[in-house]
């Protein structure tokens, strides 16, 4: 059987649900696909590669999702609750990507231009949302949009961030039982 990008993309996202991102690794991920690292290591050279193609994954699952909505052509407050429900049920989902996008650590340049970019995208979306918004009479005109945008991310990144770290609490959780044991 042929392994897929989607194998992969799941391969990784375990590692992350059960180790977090440190843990990704060439050889970690020939592990879990069962792949031989020799042919891995011709897509993968390295761990920033791996994290950018998960980087790159999320990217195509936003722009897939923002599309959906926008397609509906929804009043704009139907279209601002689909795009944050549509968000939580795929980080739900997939806590994976949640975590890169949350993650403490230090990302190539290029893993990093995508992740800014995945933020840019959310944002330009609801500032269109807003702005569409205060021409229906659906949102305050007298309000800043900048300001709007930005306290809704705000909130919701923060609503969000509690996920990436009860993931983490129960990988610590279960160290510490492991070297109890």
């Amino acid at each position: 059987m042929k392994t897929t990008e989607l194998d992969i993309e799941k391969a990784a996202g375990a590692i992350i649900d059960k180790d977090g991102i440190d843990a990704i690794t060439v050889d970690a991920l020939a592990l879990q696909t069962e792949i031989a690292k020799s042919e891995l290591v011709s897509y993968f050279k390295n761990k920033n590669e791996v994290l950018k193609f998960i980087a790159l994954r999320l990217e195509n699952e936003i722009h897939k999702l923002i599309n959906d909505i926008a397609e509906k052509k929804h009043a704009p407050e139907k279209e601002l609750s689909d795009l944050f429900k549509g968000l939580y049920n795929f980080f739900n989902q997939k806590s994976y990507f949640l975590e890169l996008l949350f993650a403490d650590v230090e990302h190539e340049n290029d893993v990093r231009i995508i992740l800014l970019g995945i933020r840019k995208t959310v944002k330009n979306q609801l500032w269109k949302i807003i702005e569409q918004g205060k021409k229906t009479g659906a949102f305050n005109p007298h309000v800043d949009t900048r300001y709007e945008v930005e306290s809704i991310l705000n909130s919701f990144r923060f609503f969000m961030s509690d996920i990436p770290m009860t993931h983490k609490m129960i990988r610590d959780l279960k160290k510490i039982r492991e070297r109890e044991e």
